[in-house]
């Protein structure tokens, strides 16, 4: 587990490595960004930080982390 440097504080139970291919994502996400233009970083802004669809007859909500913190665990399970 541990902090991983993309910010999302990994319980104990996420491996090292996990982590690790984690950031590595996040620092090429950084360098895309930097080479982005004006327009398109500000239209990846106004992206809402939820979805909500419908798969399979079922509507579910997405979100990277959970309601309360784009870095929190409040979802995550032991697997």
């Amino acid at each position: 587990g541990g902090g991983g440097g993309c910010g999302c504080g990994y319980p104990d139970y996420v491996s090292p490595e996990v982590a690790s291919r984690s950031d590595a994502i996040v620092k090429r996400l950084g360098e895309a960004a930097a080479e982005a233009s004006p327009e398109v970083m500000e239209w990846l802004r106004q992206r809402p930080l939820h979805a909500t669809l419908n798969v399979g007859g079922c509507r579910i909500g997405v979100v990277h982390g959970d309601p309360d913190n784009l870095a929190g665990w409040g979802f995550g399970a032991e697997m």
